[in-house]
């Protein structure tokens, strides 16, 4: 009788475990619904592996990254091609950095901006990106293959031919507008309309009588079947970050006119409560699989506005930036990380990093400090390390990932990390701008964090001292 289950309520290097454990001789068959795969064992050894056209060690370093899908095991049906010889936790040990990167990647919309010089794989990966689709929507439907889809991913990261919505401010203000529009004119937000037909007609006239250069655009963002988000670039880049938002602001403020916005007592009630005795506080994004405007308002929540600036930085009306904001909140979706001390250190480091490269003018010290730290991670053996690779060597930290990940760790094997990593950039501040310079820098920074996280202060201060 053959094993079966699926990948959410069994991860399937458990299942693979297993079968290797008991030393089965089988075919252990994997379907997504959208893809298919299959694992041949003979004695509890991985002989070969087939998905899609990928046969073989490609094939099973891809399917380490599924997490979904019905799988079931046939006993005693063998493999005609025996191509491998391996142990599932061989495997599991050569995976982990690319297991970590998509699980970083995974909840990211990026956006194709630019397109020149695109090899023809490289092509097919960044014309999957429409604005709606996630990395891990796109590495797991890929006709190249997970392992080779991710690999591609990161160079064209890299280069910066795929950027994250709110990697670039201009682009970030573009992409909300038209989030929104297509929320009120195709998605769920139709129904909040109040006029749909008048705001169609209205819209092109007020837009119309905006500047030349932002109105084509505009014209070209809301009337366009197919958004080409490398065209919306190469155009923006001509315009300033306060421009636009002033443009964009401008058109939401029209928007929010057509928007019904009805007032809910209860959650008008907790938002005033909340805002009250937390609003200056930093929130930070934690959901997954949100509506638009909840998708929306979470990115407004960087890591550094407070939960009072991002209601009032909001572009969206007021009752309907309270009631997401209380959604979110009610439903675990925003975390006040005062009340989740884990996150509180790896945020804390995250602010600190930030700051210090704001700080430094010299670029070239910034890159001296990412060379000497990525060496010091290198040869650490701690797997935590790869939390905060993410914070030094990206520009924009995923905090949904922090959050999920936080719990493989102990808060002292958090902390203690946090330490030896201070002390590899405090010495290579010293070594470049001597003791006091360092110490100056470094002060007016903990000032910064303390402001933001009192309680996790004392990681720096006492490394300063």
């Amino acid at each position: 009788m053959g094993i079966r289950g699926d990948l959410q309520s069994i991860p399937l290097w458990e299942v693979l475990q297993t079968l290797s454990i008991g030393k089965k001789t089988g075919r252990l068959e994997i379907d997504t619904g959208v893809k298919k795969a299959e694992i041949f064992f003979e004695n509890g050894k991985i002989v070969n592996v087939r998905s899609g056209f990928i046969e073989g060690y490609n094939a099973i370093l891809g399917l380490a990254l599924w997490d979904r899908g019905d799988f079931v095991f046939y006993p005693d049906e063998k493999a005609q091609n025996k191509i491998l010889n391996l142990d599932p936790l061989e495997i599991i040990v050569n995976l982990s950095q690319n297991l970590d990167l998509m699980n970083y990647l995974g909840d990211f919309v990026l956006l194709p901006v630019r397109i020149d010089g695109l090899a023809l794989e490289e092509e097919v990966v960044s014309s999957s990106f429409d604005g709606i689709a996630k990395v891990r929507d796109v590495v797991m439907t890929s006709p190249l293959g997970e392992l080779k889809t991710l690999e591609l991913l990161r160079k064209l990261i890299d280069e910066e031919k795929l950027i994250r919505v709110d990697d670039d401010e201009r682009v970030f203000w573009v992409y909300i507008l038209w989030r929104f529009w297509r929320f009120l004119t195709q998605e769920d937000g139709r129904k909040y309309l109040t006029n749909e037909r008048a705001l169609r007609k209205d819209i092109q006239t007020f837009i119309s009588k905006m500047e030349e250069d932002i109105s084509g655009l505009l014209e070209d963002l809301i009337n366009s079947e197919k958004t080409s988000w490398h065209y919306f670039y190469r155009h923006l880049l001509r315009m300033g970050a306060n421009e636009i938002e002033v443009f964009i602001r401008n058109v939401f403020d029209f928007l929010n006119k057509y928007v019904k916005s009805e007032i809910d007592k209860t959650k008008s009630e907790q938002f005033s409560t909340v805002l009250k005795s937390e609003g200056s506080d930093i929130f930070l994004p934690v959901g997954r699989d949100l509506k638009t405007d909840e998708f929306i308002i979470s990115y407004l929540f960087n890591g550094e506005r407070t939960l009072r600036q991002v209601f009032d930085y909001s572009p969206f009306e007021k009752i309907h930036t309270q009631n997401v904001i209380t959604t979110l909140i009610n439903n675990n979706c925003l975390i006040n990380i005062k009340t989740d001390y884990k996150l509180a250190l790896i945020h804390s480091f995250y602010i600190f990093w930030s700051n210090l490269t704001r700080e430094l003018k010299d670029k070239s010290l910034i890159r001296e400090i990412e060379r000497v730290w990525s060496e010091f991670k290198e040869g650490c053996l701690l797997d935590v390390k790869y939390l905060f690779g993410h914070i030094i060597l990206d520009k924009k930290p995923n905090f949904i990932y922090f959050y999920k990940e936080k719990d493989k760790y102990g808060e002292d094997e958090i902390k203690s990390f946090i330490i030896s990593s201070m002390e590899v950039i405090y010495n290579t501040l010293e070594g470049r701008l001597g003791k006091d310079i360092k110490e100056e820098i470094l002060s007016k920074i903990i000032r910064e964090i303390e402001d933001k996280i009192g309680k996790t202060k004392e990681i720096y201060t006492n490394l300063i001292r």
